[in-house]
């Protein structure tokens, strides 16, 4: 047979996760700060997230990503086309139990 291997010893870590805000883009505007009409790539700070990407005047418009902080969809990551503020087109959707890809 084959001779056994090392043993494996599993301890519990010490160390603590790095801290939310390691993880958050920079926000470079916010929504009252954007003209109506300028087409631009900003990271901005939404109500329940932040969204980086291109944008209409203060509307998500063009390619971009948004992850959300609060609400029912804390933790989720849409990464696509965007459209009149709302997700439409090819795109990636990251739940919390799956990924969706589609357009």
């Amino acid at each position: 047979g084959v001779p056994p291997g090392p043993e494996i010893v599993v301890e519990p870590s010490s160390k603590s996760l790095p801290p939310v805000s390691m993880y958050q883009p920079k926000i470079t505007a916010t929504l009252s700060s954007l003209d109506k009409k300028t087409v631009r790539t900003v990271t901005v700070e939404m109500d329940d997230g932040v969204y980086t990407g291109e944008v209409r005047g203060q509307v998500r418009e063009g390619k971009g990503e948004q992850i959300w902080h609060d609400g029912h969809r804390a933790g989720e990551v849409y990464s696509g086309q965007w459209v009149d503020n709302t997700p439409e087109g090819h795109g990636t959707y990251h739940y919390m139990d799956g990924v969706y890809e589609g357009g």
